[in-house]
C-alpha cells in the first residue's frame, strides 16, 4: 500500500562500513507487508537543550533518515528528548511536544535559502527508566515526508552550493523546535544523501499503469489508488478506437461534457489541439465522531485528448472541500486516515472515478 510507514521504531544509529561506504545502516524487508526498507542514518544536532516554551533541563538531540520504503522515498527526523524525573520517570508521561500531519519543518541553509517539507506523518515512542540513580524519560517523536524527484533534485542542488546550517520543526500548540547542524557533520550528510540518490538512480521508482480502458461493470474495485511520479493522485491511460477520426473522437469528447455534466465547468480547446477538460465532483459523509458525520466534497480535474483512432485520459488535481470551506489536496486527507480506514477510503475513491471512466469510454467507444 503507498501510504507513508513510518521508520521511527526501525531506526539506529549509523554503523559507518569502511569497505562500502554507501551501504545502508538498514537493508531489509518488512516482516509484515514484505516490502524493501533501506536507509542512510545520521546524527545532524547532538545532546543541547530546547529554549523557550519547553523544559529548559530537556536535553535532546536530531536524528535524519534518507531511505526508500517498498515505492516511496522518505525523508524521515528523530526528535529524541531526554527528561530528568527527580520522582522517577511515570509510565503514564506525556511529552510537551505532540507530532501534527500537515504542519511543515523547514532545512534552512548557510546561503539564506531554505527548503519547506510538509510532515506526512509521525508519532511519539515513549521509553521509561526508574533508575534509582537516573530516573529518566525518553520520547523519541518521528516525523516522515515523502520526497518527489523535485525535492531531491532541489536538496542535491543547495547541498552543491551551501551547507545545511539549522532545522526547525512545527509541533502541536504552536511549539517550535529549531536546532543548529552540530559542526562537522555536513560532509557525512552529504556523503549519505549522494549514496541514497545513487540508490535512487540505479533503480527508479515504476508506476505501474492500469489499464481501464475496457472496465467490467461488476470489477473488484482496488484498494490501492494510483500515483504517478510525483507521488501525486493521478489516474491515466490510452486506448485505440479503430477507424474513428479524431475530428469524431472530439465530437464525441463534446458530447461526453456537455451533456454528462451539464452543471460542471469545462474547457474545450480548438479541434487542432485535440484536448477537452473539465471539473468534475463528488460529495462524501465521513465520520468525523461517534456519532457525528461531516460532508466533504472533492474536486478533479478531467482530460481528454485524441487523435485518429486513439484517445487518451488523464485525472487528478484532486481537491477536497469541508462544511468549513478548508481545503485540502486528496493526498493530505489520504494520509490522515488511520491505517484501518486506508483501504476503505482508497476503494471510495476508486469507485467514484472508474463510474466517471465508464460514462467517458461509453461515449468515446460506443457512440
Amino acid at each position: 500500500m503507498k501510504t507513508i510507514l513510518f521508520l521511527g521504531t526501525l531506526f539506529f544509529i549509523s554503523i559507518i562500513n569502511a569497505g562500502n561506504p554507501c551501504k545502508p545502516d538498514q537493508d531489509k524487508i518488512d516482516n509484515i507487508t514484505k516490502q524493501i526498507i533501506k536507509t542512510w542514518d545520521i546524527v545532524l544536532a547532538g545532546v543541547g537543550f530546547w529554549g523557550d516554551g519547553i523544559n529548559k533541563t530537556t536535553a535532546s538531540k536530531i536524528n535524519a533518515q534518507f531511505g526508500r520504503y517498498s515505492s516511496q522515498n522518505l525523508l524521515s527526523l528523530f526528535v529524541i528528548v531526554d527528561e530528568t524525573s527527580a520522582q522517577g520517570a511515570a509510565n503514564n508521561s506525556q511529552s510537551n511536544l505532540k507530532v501534527v500531519m500537515n504542519k511543515k519543518f523547514y532545512l534552512g541553509f548557510s546561503n539564506g535559502d531554505y527548503l519547506p517539507f510538509t510532515i506526512g506523518g509521525g508519532n511519539t515512542k515513549t521509553n521509561v527508566s526508574n533508575s534509582t540513580r537516573y530516573p529518566r524519560i525518553t520520547y523519541i517523536h518521528s516525523l516522515s515526508t515523502v520526497l518527489s524527484d523535485s525535492s531531491i533534485k532541489k536538496l542535491n542542488s543547495l547541498f552543491q552550493k551551501s551547507e545545511l546550517e539549522v532545522i526547525k520543526i512545527e509541533f502541536d500548540n504552536n511549539q517550535i523546535v529549531e536546532r543548529k547542524i552540530s559542526g562537522g557533520r555536513n560532509e557525512k550528510l552529504i556523503e549519505i544523501f549522494n549514496c541514497f540518490t545513487k540508490y535512487n538512480e540505479e533503480n527508479p521508482i515504476i508506476i505501474k499503469e492500469q489499464d481501464w480502458s475496457d472496465l467490467p461493470p461488476n470489477q473488484n474495485v482496488p484498494e490501492i489508488l494510483p500515483r504517478n511520479a510525483d507521488n501525486k493522485i493521478s489516474f491515466s491511460n490510452s486506448a485505440i478506437v479503430d477507424a474513428v477520426s479524431k475530428e469524431e473522437l472530439y465530437n464525441r469528447a463534446i458530447f461526453w461534457a456537455k451533456n454528462y455534466y451539464k452543471n460542471d465547468k469545462f474547457e474545450i480547446n480548438s479541434k487542432d489541439d485535440g484536448r477537452i477538460s473539465k471539473i468534475g465532483h463528488f460529495d462524501k459523509m465521513y465520520n468525523v465522531g461517534k456519532q457525528a458525520k461531516e460532508k466533504t466534497s472533492h474536486t478533479y480535474t478531467i482530460s481528454v485528448f485524441v487523435k485518429d483512432s486513439k484517445y487518451k485520459y488523464e485525472i487528478s488535481d484532486f481537491k477536497c472541500i469541508g462544511e468549513d470551506n478548508k481545503e485540502n489536496t486528496l493526498e493530505e486527507n489520504y494520509e490522515m486516515c488511520k491505517l484501518r480506514s486506508l483501504n476503505k477510503f482508497a476503494k471510495y475513491i476508486n469507485q467514484q472515478i472508474f463510474e466517471e471512466l465508464m460514462k467517458l469510454f461509453k461515449v468515446l467507444k460506443d457512440q
